[in-house]
């Protein structure tokens, strides 16, 4: 019985819920119950089981213990029907839910504060579009003494504190301050709560740790260590508090975008989605090549271009044909309006520059000073005998002037081989701007790429401005592995997107086949690319949300890759990483056209937490930044 509370406590089931709120809510409101299945009394800590598929199947930790203690030995150790659902299930499927869990505790700390307020607990309501958990008062409704009509009273609303649900934030608060705050105060007030129940979380984390290698220790001599520096770390928190007040004349146009397949009356074709992310708007662009409208290949490689004083500039290189076996040497140029409050007939020009020399997807590359800069890619090819092999292209080329020349050049530095590889790029204060590339496998596989291939521990860093390899013999680095992590076993796949972090470091965010079993709980990097060293992100890794971790193929139709994330560089603003991130929707095999929903991923870089944001129309976000530039004083930032 122990062991089995002990799993329950230890399984969190909160990312499938939520993705099954996502997936069947989209931006609408749910109700969401309080009381067990059970016992039909109010829940203290969660229970549900994993896959789910039925938002009320719930119950509660001490009513689902004593149904096993009567049922283990009863049912089938295949498994059972869910009594709350039906849906065949086994008793290790369960596990707690934790982020209701913090939510429910919002609401008892809720009620202490406002006695007098007479709640339906039974019941609460979530807007996925906001990402806010809301509890109604109760009504009664009855016959008015003049009319002979029922006249429906509507309940009150009330938001519980802390749109995110993080356990211990409104007793943080209360902590922090109990005077009068205004939104903005409240806000910022929220954020930091956050951030100390987070670093709150990693600590205990940590001392878990260390008490599971030397239990020598017991865990409250820990405990004591730590609060004997409990002055020191609070000192180091308000020594790292940095609060500016926005200005109008420290707003730049910094944008992440995306491209998106819009299946509509037996077509398909791409808008080009564009979110500025200090002005909180979004664009929705046809894009419209040589008089037909424009399809976008999946895995081709989109850089950001340098643009001008009135256009932004991306560049499309490469990808995968529908048909199979088929890839593109595809080379275009998008321009958009670079103007946040642009006349919205301003359109989209895309040039065709010089094809690449080679058809083929999963390229890597940036641009630098007006240069294009592209590497490796891969194909697949069929080979006599029917059989599936994939090619690696190794190729090295450079378009320079862009908008003159129409040759590529071919570069002949020492690559080292990197099939299904991962990069990113960083401005540097000596060398300008760097190409980092690391992962992937030593050599073509025999057929498709999988975890038995042989890893490639071997890193190289492009120096844009000098058109060379850092170092002078070998040009590459060894990247070692820190921890007890198995990461180094199966670091397969391209990120789908990663960010700068705190000096040298980059937080590899996002990947394909991390892991030597997949479908494991997955976790988050940080990669010290200065010093060749790859080690697990504890902050980060407490509660990484599963659905945007890993790329995957089409559900519904078979060998169609789908790519989630067309921008990997994303954009970073005021300790946030901003990228737009697309993902389908399940399906029956049956729908031949995919469900998929865009959202605005957003990153808080101090204490690891998520927060999804939907896509939003054009004209409503511009005037909502409007009301908001107007909030804005005409000076540049200030610290306070």
């Amino acid at each position: 019985m122990q062991l089995y509370e002990e799993h329950l406590k230890s399984f969190n089931v909160s990312l499938p819920f939520q993705r099954l709120l996502q997936e069947k809510i989209g931006s609408e409101e749910v109700v969401l119950t309080t009381k067990c299945q059970f016992s039909k009394l109010p829940i203290n800590i969660p229970v549900r089981h994993s896959p789910i598929s039925y938002v009320h199947c719930i119950f509660d930790l001490n009513s689902w213990l004593e149904h096993f203690k009567n049922m283990q030995n009863k049912v089938e150790p295949t498994g059972f029907a869910c009594p709350g659902c039906r849906k065949y299930t086994n008793f290790k499927d369960y596990g707690v839910d934790y982020t209701f869990y913090h939510v429910l505790e919002q609401l008892k700390q809720f009620k202490i504060k406002n006695p007098f307020l007479q709640l339906n607990e039974s019941q609460l309501i979530y807007q996925q579009s906001k990402n806010i958990y809301i509890v109604e008062t109760k009504v009664a409704n009855k016959l008015t003494s003049s009319f002979n009509h029922k006249i429906k009273v509507v309940p009150q609303r009330h938001q519980l504190p802390g749109s995110t649900p993080i356990l211990g934030v409104s007793r943080r608060m209360k902590e922090i301050n109990n005077g009068p705050q205004n939104e903005e105060q409240r806000r910022i007030l929220d954020e930091i709560s956050q951030t100390i129940v987070k670093l709150q979380q990693l600590l205990f984390s940590m001392l878990y740790k260390l008490y599971k290698k030397n239990q020598n220790f017991t865990f409250k001599v820990l405990q004591d260590r730590v609060s004997a520096k409990k002055q020191q770390f609070k000192q180091a928190l308000n020594q790292s508090l940095k609060l500016i007040s926005l200005g109008k004349k420290s707003l730049n146009e910094d944008y992440v975008f995306a491209l998106k397949k819009i299946y509509s009356n037996n077509q398909i074709y791409s808008i080009l989605i564009v979110y500025l992310i200090q002005y909180g708007i979004w664009y929705e662009y046809p894009l419209t090549f040589k008089g037909q409208p424009y399809v976008q290949l999946e895995q081709a490689l989109y850089i950001k271009g340098e643009g001008n004083q009135t256009q932004n500039i991306i560049y499309v290189i490469g990808g995968q044909k529908a048909e199979r076996f088929s890839q593109s040497n595809q080379c275009l140029q998008i321009a958009f309006p670079k103007n946040p409050f642009q006349n919205v007939d301003e359109g989209v020009q895309i040039t065709q520059l010089p094809d690449f020399p080679l058809e083929g997807y999963n390229f890597m590359g940036t641009s630098y000073k007006g240069n294009l800069y592209v590497f490796y890619g891969q194909k697949q090819l069929r080979n006599n005998d029917n059989q599936i092999r994939a090619q690696l292209l190794n190729s090295q080329y450079v378009l320079k002037d862009v908008a003159y020349n129409r040759r590529w050049e071919q570069m002949k530095n020492n690559l080292v081989e990197r099939f299904d590889g991962s990069f990113f790029t960083i401005t540097h204060q000596q060398f300008d701007k760097l190409i980092i590339f690391f992962g992937g496998v030593t050599k073509d596989p025999d057929g498709l790429t999988n975890y038995r291939c042989q890893q490639q521990h071997s890193g190289q860093i492009f120096v844009c401005k000098e058109e060379k390899f850092l170092g002078n013999v070998k040009q590459d680095f060894q990247i070692q592995f820190a921890g007890d992590e198995v990461y180094h076993k199966s670091v397969l796949g391209s990120p789908v997107f990663s960010c700068p972090y705190y000096g040298n470091n980059q937080l590899i965010l996002s990947g394909e086949c991390l892991k030597h079993k997949n479908t494991e709980q997955r976790e988050i990097y940080t990669f010290d690319w200065a010093n060749a060293v790859v080690k697990q992100n504890d902050l980060f890794s407490l509660e990484p949300p599963e659905l945007i971790l890993t790329p995957y193929r089409r559900r519904t139709v078979q060998y169609e890759i789908f790519s989630p994330v067309q921008d990997p560089q994303g954009g970073i603003s005021y300790g946030f990483f901003y990228v737009i991130h697309q993902y389908e929707v399940e399906q029956s095999y049956n729908d031949k056209q995919p469900k998929i929903l865009t959202q605005l991923l957003k990153i808080n870089l101090t204490n690891g937490l998520f927060f999804t944001i939907p896509y939003q129309d054009s004209q409503t976000s511009r005037q909502l930044a409007l009301q908001n530039l107007e909030k804005l004083a005409d000076r540049p930032n200030q610290y306070l």
